[in-house]
């Protein structure tokens, strides 16, 4: 199951700190009939900065671990995205093309797909960089789609996020139609951060989406746009 003596033993970590209440957390929560060890967060967290520090000046040999752990359970997914982050500002290109050239694809978890953006994402924060711009295809299924929106979110979060916003709506709105309610909660959550970071911004697009029917209803606006106060939704509604 492993090729790696690491990717073993910090399965077997996982396992001895398992508890048995987070292993059988309930699918709602994954969407995904992924296996769920058990560990607290905080224990993966650990280990995975035991990890980054056992193979910080050897990358070559950290990406076949990650290798051997991706894919494998939740828990163990999530502790790649933890030290995809820790080598960020380090390795941060050669991280970004290991999880481009090897996560990404294989994305197969709700959660982690949250993780793995926020990881694409604050690269692109960091070098002031629309790199989700290549990933876009007609191929993505929703998990990738998740990820990408994701990334979005931190991106124009960030500090220089707010001159991203217009471009970042325009690679959401692509995914308006994907009928998958996991992704029609991150657009949601795309835009309750949009609005926090350019109120007029947000609202202005979302006028011309209604216009443009991109959104087909106004049941679907109020879906979208939970967190922005009605007063400045009624220009919007009134289209419909």
């Amino acid at each position: 199951m492993y090729s790696t003596p690491e990717a073993r033993a910090i399965r077997r970590q996982l396992e001895q700190n398992a508890q048995k209440k987070l292993s059988q957390q309930p699918s709602i929560i994954l969407k995904t009939d992924i296996e769920v060890i058990g560990t607290p967060t905080p224990i993966v967290r650990k280990l995975s900065k035991k990890l980054w520090n056992s193979f910080r000046r050897n990358t070559d040999g950290l990406f076949l671990v990650l290798k051997d752990l991706w894919g494998k359970a939740h828990d163990e997914q999530m502790l790649v995205c933890y030290v995809l982050n820790l080598g960020l500002k380090q390795e941060s290109l050669s991280m970004l093309q290991f999880a481009l050239n090897n996560l990404f694809e294989t994305t197969s978890d709700w959660a982690v797909s949250d993780l793995l953006g926020k990881f694409i994402g604050q690269y692109m924060a960091l070098h002031d960089e629309l790199i989700v711009r290549e990933m876009i295809s007609s191929s993505l299924s929703p998990l990738q789609k998740r990820v990408i929106i994701a990334s979005l979110v931190e991106l124009i979060r960030s500090e220089r996020g707010k001159k991203w916003i217009t471009t970042s709506f325009q690679i959401v709105q692509s995914f308006t139609y994907d009928d998958e309610l996991l992704v029609k909660k991150a657009i949601r959550k795309f835009i309750k951060v949009a609005y926090r970071v350019d109120a007029a911004k947000t609202i202005a697009i979302l006028y011309d989406w209604a216009l443009k029917r991109v959104i087909s209803s106004a049941h679907m606006i109020k879906f979208y746009a939970k967190w922005i106060p009605k007063e400045h939704l009624e220009g919007i509604l009134e289209i419909y």
